[in-house]
């Protein structure tokens, strides 16, 4: 029997089509995803299916629409009786890791982990040593794990309490007090150490059985607010990080 394809599931959060290169940007913001996308299937049209995280994914994760799989609150979960792209997979043999920036689909005990044999959260105040859910836990793990659903549970009260109220909204985009909750939360995780991460499951293959495929979810936060274009020697910005918002 020939042993299936790997499967790398790529999402770049809040990434704009129109500022990649081979998506019809003038300037050279993309070549390596150029490169790739010159020897594959380039899909000119796509539209999500909703404006933000949980509802996106868990429509990703199943195939269906919001008003079908019903998760579409901060507090909603994903329905058991409906499969995700992990369980799948995972039923048809693959390894399914998830390495996860987004603590809406990483931290939130959303339904969106299920099928994962092993889901990296880098999110949080440890983006060096991300939380691992779907294997056996250390101890500090469990506490970690513990902490952050107890942050997650009350920033989703405090969340609500903002969303509720025109004043506190207003005030949450404060320049005084973005940089205070974005500290708080690191909810953009740790790119590089999830890339390399990942890059080392699909080469090392550990805890992979022999003649095993991967399936491999990666949610990165590079471009999402607050978007920091790269410095070079200079101190100056060049052309291509400035145009990836």
């Amino acid at each position: 029997m020939t042993q299936q394809p790997d499967i790398v599931f790529l999402v770049l959060d809040t990434q704009r089509a129109d500022r990649l290169s081979c998506y019809g940007h003038r300037l050279e913001t993309s070549p390596h995803l150029d490169a790739f996308a010159a020897d594959a299937t380039l899909f000119r049209n796509a539209i999500a299916a909703a404006q933000w995280t949980i509802p996106s994914h868990s429509s990703m994760f199943t195939g269906l629409y919001p008003s079908a799989h019903t998760t579409v609150q901060s507090y909603s979960r994903l329905p058991r009786t409906i499969p995700t792209l992990a369980e799948r997979l995972r039923q048809g043999g693959y390894y399914t890791a998830a390495f996860c920036n987004n603590p809406l689909v990483g931290v939130v005990d959303n339904g969106l982990r299920r099928g994962f044999m092993s889901f990296l959260n880098y999110s949080g105040l440890l983006t060096s040593r991300p939380n691992q859910a779907g294997q056996r836990p250390s101890l500090l793990d469990r506490y970690r794990q513990f902490f952050k659903r107890t942050l997650s549970f009350i920033m989703e009260r405090i969340q609500d309490s903002f969303a509720r109220s025109d004043a506190l909204l207003a005030l949450s985009f404060t320049p005084l007090m973005v940089p205070l909750w974005q500290t708080a939360l690191s909810f953009k995780g740790n790119t590089g150490k999830s890339l390399n991460d990942a890059a080392r499951l699909l080469i090392e293959r550990k805890g992979v059985a022999p003649d095993q495929s991967i399936f491999s979810f990666i949610n990165l936060m590079g471009t999402h607010l607050p978007y920091h274009p790269a410095r070079h020697a200079t101190g100056a910005l060049c052309a291509r990080c400035a145009a990836q918002p």
